[in-house]
């Protein structure tokens, strides 16, 4: 009777050890999931940042004369083309 109590308690054991495993896999899962998506969006957030100082740098005081003096001269462009 008491190899049997025994091969009883053993099995209770692996079961409640697979029982842990398993709750530490889906956890570990979760947790990487969740790290995964910080990450990306982490990196999202530094290129957009990294885009706006690139932008702000080469936008020189001669360049954002040079986008305003287009836009004006399309403007000017729209406008002849409309009927009076």
């Amino acid at each position: 009777m008491r190899d049997a109590e025994i091969r009883v308690e053993e099995a209770k054991g692996i079961a409640e050890a697979q029982r842990i495993i398993n709750s530490a896999k889906r956890e570990i899962e979760g947790l990487s999931r969740s790290a995964r998506q910080d990450l990306r969006t982490y990196v999202a957030d530094l290129s957009v940042e990294l885009a706006e100082a690139q932008i702000k740098e080469s936008l020189d005081q001669r360049g954002r004369k040079q986008i305003v003096d287009r836009f004006i001269q399309n403007l000017g462009r729209q406008e002849e083309g409309r009927p009076s």
